[in-house]
């Protein structure tokens, strides 16, 4: 493998998904080509996961260059063990949590604007209620252990096959079926708030 300034830009981003232990070694040294990669790769995927966390679509953009500084200080923190996409999940979901702690907190402290146009009355199909069963789902897939937030992640939103998922993450097709299953179950369990 090619380890020149150019080496990663022929480097698919499904080759992002699990580091080799050079790549690793790399993304623990900081180093910026690789990093870059990784943001060009991800930040598509992780902006949609935080979308639902946010305000409007600015703060959407802030918090995810939130979670990419934080995954930057914290690069060492990533043992290779699970999947690359999984990990920066799970970051982005921390930094989405202390943001919804922090708007919780000035909220009660100072009523605005836009806590007065909430309590209005709405109609049942209300896109308040829409943001807040999309923070749900995407809270209940970050709490999944490691293994299953990755095959939901590959399986359910990269929308991979059983296979490619259970090559990817190396492990037997049976695995990521049964990792899979218990998956769904515990976010069914964690949606019936929203079954009506």
């Amino acid at each position: 493998m090619a380890h020149g300034p150019d080496a990663l830009e022929t480097t698919p981003r499904r080759r992002l998904i699990r580091l080799t232990g050079h790549e690793l070694t790399r993304f623990h040294d900081g180093d910026e080509l690789l990093f870059r990669r990784v943001v060009e790769s991800w930040s598509p995927r992780l902006l949609a996961a935080v979308r639902p966390f946010a305000t409007d679509l600015d703060d959407a953009h802030d918090l995810l260059q939130e979670a990419w500084q934080r995954a930057y200080e914290k690069r060492t923190a990533y043992t290779g063990t699970g999947t690359l996409i999984g990990w920066l999940y799970a970051v982005c979901r921390n930094v989405c949590l202390t943001a919804l702690e922090r708007r919780k907190s000035r909220e009660q402290r100072i009523p605005n604007a836009h806590d007065l146009a909430l309590s209005a009355p709405r109609h049942p199909g209300d896109i308040v209620e829409n943001a807040e069963l999309g923070e749900s789902i995407n809270r209940a897939i970050m709490e999944l252990p490691d293994r299953e937030r990755d095959v939901v992640v590959l399986r359910l939103v990269e929308q991979r096959s059983t296979s490619e998922t259970a090559e990817l993450l190396g492990c037997a097709e049976g695995t990521v079926k049964a990792a899979l299953h218990h998956a769904v179950k515990k976010l069914q369990s964690s949606m019936e708030v929203w079954v009506r």
